[in-house]
């Protein structure tokens, strides 16, 4: 068995304070979303994402909304993949 391998998160204060700074200054976002890692922000450091956790997703979505950008996509297969590609 492998051991549980600790990973630090921000604090939802921090998150916030990102997500709202970056959305003021790079809206629209389509592009600069995929660039700066917040197209799948729940997934892994590694494979693109910013291993947020779901209560923090729900932070970026609601600073998209308050500025009418696009809400990025959450399909099935992104659902699937980022649990996935976790260590």
């Amino acid at each position: 068995m492998m051991p549980a391998i600790a990973i630090a998160t921000p604090s939802h204060d921090a998150v916030f304070a990102e997500v709202r700074a970056w959305i003021d200054d790079h809206a629209p976002l389509t592009q600069h979303a995929v660039d700066a890692e917040w197209r799948c922000a729940t997934w892994p450091h590694m494979p693109g994402g910013r291993d947020l956790l779901w209560d923090q997703w729900d932070i970026l979505l609601a600073e998209l909304n308050r500025v009418g950008a696009p809400t990025p996509s959450t399909g099935f297969g992104q659902s699937l993949v980022g649990p996935a590609l976790r260590p």
